[in-house]
């Protein structure tokens, strides 16, 4: 402010218009009043477990003095107006995006200073060597050293209390004993171990993956979503039913296994889901095709088609591959396994299916493994396949 020789002063936009005579003093300010302004950029990116500092530089043109107010912030984040900082270390939990919001005023006039800040997974401090590193590397998947270890699984994670790791650990022992009786696996013996510890790696993501994304199983393990991940609903069925269909691929690794040949291994798509489906939900607890109407639905009009025609995943549209939405194929595919093994339908048995693999594993490429031990060729399976479904549906 300046104390100017004048009567009375008038503001109008663009300045001051001064009237009046000398001889009288008044204080009139002789320019309009400007906002403060933030001089600092925020950093938009934290990493979780790491302290957050933002030092906020604050400048008013007119020397007026600055209050600093927050308007949004996480919980995590402390407004200093002493030192002007806003510093805080974000938790695991509080991965994604925030709102900040920060206001100076001169008490007049205001400016406000917003942006999304980013916490990220530090992993940093990870070791990235598991077994599916080298198939899944895509998703840098990294575990903190420290699994749990049952007596044929080692559980790794890397953000995954010892506790979750634990149980899921003692969930698939109890699975891996069921499924063995099944498939009449009469010992470890028939299993083609393929971890130098021979035992069967697991990762337990709880963090690194995608909301739709469960798991994924591979040659020498499998990779899950852990139960305490943020992404978890909450489905404990689901959760089991999943897990369990995860490690019947595992399975068919361990008894198909060729070490120096492991792609000739493979098993058509049909078949590897059909049975993954099958065995892991005999206790009916996810919907199935269990009439010629819904087997007509789910071939025509949802546009599904054949399923022994799925023979590779290259098979499926595109667009299904593409987005990963391929999950409404398994009913068909559970369908397809279902009526061989059943006695009203096929009439073979776990055990011809167990002889299947194994011949693979004897060099049999899987066409010639399932004609010898199910009585009838892939090609003529799918060729008589609407005619079978119509006999054994009702």
């Amino acid at each position: 402010m300046k104390w100017l020789d004048s009567a009375f002063a008038t503001v109008v936009a663009g300045g001051l218009l001064l009237y009046g005579c000398n001889g009288s003093t008044s204080p009139v300010a002789d320019q309009i009043n400007r906002p403060p302004l933030f001089d600092s950029e925020p950093p938009a990116q934290a990493g979780h477990d790491s302290l957050y500092v933002y030092r906020i530089v604050i400048t008013d043109p007119d020397g007026d003095r600055v209050r600093v107010t927050a308007q949004r912030l996480p919980h995590w984040l402390v407004l200093d107006t002493v030192d002007m900082t806003l510093s805080g270390t974000p938790e695991v939990s509080s991965l994604g995006d925030h709102e900040v919001g920060l206001t100076a005023s001169d008490g007049t006039l205001r400016t406000t200073q917003s942006y999304t800040l980013t916490v990220n997974l530090d992993t940093s401090s990870l070791i990235f060597n598991g077994s599916w590193y080298g198939v899944y590397g895509m998703f840098h998947f990294g575990h903190d050293g420290h699994p749990f270890e049952s007596e044929h699984f080692v559980v790794y994670s890397g953000f995954c209390p010892a506790g979750e790791r634990q149980r899921v650990a003692e969930a698939l022992e109890g699975q891996l004993i069921e499924l063995k009786s099944e498939l009449h696996v009469t010992g470890d013996d028939e299993f083609a171990h393929l971890t130098q510890n021979g035992k069967i790696d697991v990762f337990l993501s709880k963090y690194q993956v995608e909301p739709n994304w469960w798991g994924s199983a591979y040659r020498k393990g499998l990779i899950y979503r852990s139960r305490d991940s943020p992404h978890y609903r909450g489905n404990w069925i689901g959760y089991d039913y999943i897990l369990k269909h995860e490690l019947m691929h595992v399975i068919e690794f361990l008894l198909t296994e060729r070490s120096r040949d492991w792609m000739a291994s493979l098993t058509n798509i049909w078949f590897k889901e059909g049975v993954a489906e099958y065995v892991s939900d005999l206790s009916g607890h996810q919907p199935r095709i269990d009439d010629m109407d819904g087997l007509m639905q789910w071939m025509d009009r949802d546009g599904h088609g054949n399923p022994i025609a799925i023979r590779a995943w290259s098979d499926l549209p595109r667009a299904r591959t593409e987005t990963g939405n391929v999950g409404s194929y398994f009913r068909g595919f559970e369908l397809a396994f279902r009526y061989l093994v059943d006695p009203e339908g096929h009439g073979r048995t776990m055990l011809d299916v167990k002889n299947v693999l194994l011949d693979i594993r004897q060099g049999r490429t899987f066409e010639m493994a399932f004609a010898a031990r199910m009585g009838m060729s892939v090609d003529e399976y799918q060729a008589s396949f609407t005619d079978r479904m119509t006999e054994y549906l009702p």
